[in-house]
């Protein structure tokens, strides 16, 4: 299999778990909007959907729901950031500065939004406050990985 091959079936691949991502998250902001506009008393929406919102009209919860749905508003713009990224993204472009810089921004990025969907999504639940950074720790750990190669590099 050559570079090109590989390259196209990781961008493949890449955009697909991008839209799917995508779609989930608006499928959260949609559930959000619903159990707040019907009051169910519990939904599963939430990171993942794993997260027990228990709202009801009665609940006076509308600036956390505002702020979720800013947050995962947020995600589905990082999530278009970067598939235009992978479009353009090369085998060559690993060392590139414009690499270099996008990792660190995306972590910086991730870091933030992700704490703050963290607390959202556990502001009902104080008794189970989990803080999940898997994704921004993965930018950090491909952006330390490039950082050490492109010193090993001008090295």
């Amino acid at each position: 299999m050559n570079t090109k091959t590989i390259e196209n079936i990781v961008k493949t691949a890449a955009k697909l778990a991008i839209n799917l991502t995508s779609v989930v998250l608006v499928l959260t902001i949609l559930a959000d909007l619903i159990s707040h506009i019907y009051g169910y008393d519990t939904v599963n929406v939430g990171h993942y959907g794993v997260i027990d919102w228990t709202i009801g009209k009665e609940t006076n919860t509308w600036l956390v729901t505002a702020l979720t749905i800013v947050t995962n508003s947020a995600m589905i713009y990082g999530l278009t950031q970067l598939k235009h990224f992978i479009a353009n993204f090369t085998v060559k472009d690993i060392l590139a500065d414009k690499t270099y810089r996008f990792l660190k921004q995306a972590s910086l990025y991730t870091f933030f939004v992700s704490f703050l969907q963290n607390m959202l999504s556990t502001s009902m639940h104080q008794a189970h406050l989990i803080f999940d950074f898997s994704i921004c720790a993965y930018f950090v750990l491909v952006y330390l990985l490039v950082k050490y190669l492109r010193a090993r590099r001008t090295a």
